[in-house]
């Protein structure tokens, strides 16, 4: 993963303005369990084009880091995206599944 890293890291540093390029960066962090550094290129990814795959990642980190309303909400937005895709709905539903709430 470090040198997944670090390849895309320099490609983000060439062209900032690629989506695909911050998202496999954010994937890259969050198979490193950096979740907070993944979400910072989900959320650029998504400025860039708000695809359904970019809320989706989006909301798997927040889900791992247990901000469980933050992952509903790119869940949702994910779904308004692409409401066929399944697995969206997986992870929206194993939000619900372990939320917390007070």
């Amino acid at each position: 993963m470090d040198k997944s890293i670090e390849h895309l890291k320099k490609a983000v540093e060439m062209k900032n303005d690629r989506a695909s390029a911050h998202n496999n960066l954010g994937l890259s962090y969050f198979e490193k369990g950096e979740f907070e550094d993944a979400l910072i290129h989900y959320h650029k990814a998504i400025g860039l084009d708000a695809t359904a795959v970019h809320y989706n990642n989006k909301g798997l980190a927040n889900y791992h880091i247990n901000r469980q309303e933050d992952a509903k909400k790119d869940f949702d937005d994910a779904i308004e995206k692409d409401p066929k895709d399944a697995t969206i709905y997986f992870n929206r539903g194993n939000v619900f599944l372990n939320w917390q709430q007070d």
